[in-house]
């Protein structure tokens, strides 16, 4: 099978498959010429909305998708959760707000010295 048929089977990310069916697109090739356009349509118009999903996701796709792609991380996806939207699955860590970091110091261990903030 060739690239415009079908992607290539690699370590990727993106559920193609169901990406097609979302987008009701026929073929890999018809997929991968609206992305071009979609793309540059973007950098031309330099729109900077961004959906978080696609943004601050480590995945997306389908359930099953998503619990194999944490598996596949294994110690590395610790800490993520798989969340659900609209029938759409994604791993993602918690963020923690910039100033809510600053509390996170009073349970920091250096050294096995604990840390204690005024």
């Amino acid at each position: 099978m060739s690239e415009s048929i079908s992607p290539k089977k690699r370590k990727a990310t993106i559920d193609t498959d169901r990406l097609m069916d979302l987008l009701v697109f026929e073929s890999y090739a018809d997929l991968k010429d609206a992305h071009y356009k979609w793309v540059d349509r973007a950098i031309q118009t330099d729109n900077g909305d961004k959906e978080d999903k696609w943004t601050q996701s480590i995945a997306v796709g389908s359930k099953t998708f998503i619990e194999k792609m944490k598996e596949t991380l294994g110690f590395r996806a610790r800490g993520r959760k798989i969340i659900c939207a609209d029938d759409l699955f994604e791993l993602r860590e918690k963020i923690t707000p910039y100033g809510e970091a600053n509390n996170l110091i009073s349970e920091t261990h250096f050294y096995g010295i604990n840390h204690h903030s005024p």
